[in-house]
């Protein structure tokens, strides 16, 4: 996760920060070595995912446990896990949890108000459950339980009962309201999101700029979501985003979703958006230019969330450009659970730039003390 190890390193000094990182299509596609080298060391491991061949699944399930035993591990070790549907994070977790019984074992969770499973149309799965259960029996990981769209796709998978360690909840306020950590349930705590404006937060120069994210694969994941209506949205609101800032002489970048490559976003197309080449994550974006951001825009890409834990005002319009009430539903919750203050549902194209603003100044030493409290409280109760 970026700025993880920057955050701990300031409230933890004088401790190692490693990091072990499966293969990943996306991330290996990313420029991430700048992010990386925060870390003291990274344990790069092979390719393991839940796959329809569970012949294939298994021999790289079982190449990759062979090769989680290379890996060293203190007897004091701390390890902090982001709950994860990847197969690979799952069986790092139980592999730790198995060869070392001193270790203390942190789920890492953002709380960004959990979206219903049955809102976004997911249907349980028999079939690719059952296929979690064999690599479950098979490799030693922590059976889980999937679920698809009306057209038979993958959608999420949830761990089948609750995993036995302490969470950690990233919460949505950002980092200059940084607030003592709370204590919800004996095994939870809140932090903020450990947002860092780094030394190149102005990289490559100092405009400004705006930037909107797209998703050229948006319907695959909400089945009720009328494609030509959101096209047609879509293309509305791009042109009200350029139309305000156009006349401040603000560019406007086009993130594309990394699975995306080229393809643009329908409603996109003819929209006359730069497109923003680097190849990093929504995190990464926002960590590196939080100096430079104006303002981040999408439809319900969980993109502006980050932005708005980095203290940059962030909207999304999905009251606007989803048809379906069952698609809308979820949003409003995460939306109403989002503290930031920096969240922006947009209900009319005259809101736009409404919230511009409230941009705020990121406060790393208030952000570190409330991380050292919390961190120690939460390993002195594993």
């Amino acid at each position: 996760m970026v700025n993880i190890a920057c955050v701990i390193k300031r409230a933890s000094p004088g401790h190692r920060v490693e990091a072990i990182v499966p293969y990943h299509a996306l991330l290996a596609r990313m420029e991430a070595r700048e992010f990386m080298d925060e870390f003291d060391r990274v344990w790069h491991l092979p390719a393991c995912e839940f796959q329809g061949n569970i012949f294939r699944g298994l021999v790289r399930g079982w190449a990759f446990k062979d090769a989680l035993q290379q890996i060293s591990l203190d007897k004091d070790i701390v390890v902090f896990a982001f709950v994860s549907m990847e197969m690979s994070l799952n069986l790092c977790v139980k592999f730790i949890q198995t060869k070392c019984n001193s270790a203390k074992i942190v789920l890492l969770r953002y709380a960004v108000g959990g979206a219903e499973i049955a809102d976004l149309g997911g249907i349980f799965s028999w079939s690719r459950t059952f296929l979690n259960l064999i690599y479950s029996f098979v490799l030693g990981c922590y059976p889980m339980k999937s679920y698809v769209n009306d057209r038979g796709q993958m959608m999420y998978r949830t761990y089948w009962w609750p995993l036995p360690f302490p969470e950690l909840v990233l919460s949505s306020d950002c980092a200059a309201n940084a607030t003592e950590s709370l204590t919800p349930a004996s095994q939870q705590r809140i932090l903020p999101y450990p947002a860092v404006v780094r030394p190149m937060a102005n990289a490559g120069g100092r405009e400004k700029f705006v930037v909107f994210f797209g998703d050229a694969q948006i319907t695959a994941g909400y089945t009720q979501v009328d494609e030509k209506f959101l096209a047609k949205r879509t293309a509305q609101y791009v042109k009200a985003i350029r139309d305000y800032y156009g006349g401040k002489n603000i560019p406007i970048y086009y993130k594309p979703h990394p699975c995306d490559g080229d393809k643009l976003m329908a409603g996109c197309e003819s929209s006359g958006l730069e497109a923003f080449r680097e190849r990093i994550n929504a995190e990464m974006m926002f960590s590196k230019y939080q100096g430079r951001i104006v303002a981040a825009y999408t439809v319900s890409s969980h993109s502006v969330l980050f932005g708005s834990m980095n203290g940059i005002p962030a909207y999304w319009a999905y009251e606007l450009c989803f048809d379906a009430e069952e698609a809308r539903r979820s949003f409003r919750k995460i939306t109403a659970d989002n503290k930031s203050g920096l969240l922006k549902s947009l209900s009319d194209w005259g809101q736009i730039g409404s919230i511009d603003g409230k941009k705020v100044e990121l406060d790393m030493n208030r952000l570190v003390k409330t991380w050292a409290a919390g961190v120690q409280a939460l390993i002195g109760a594993c």
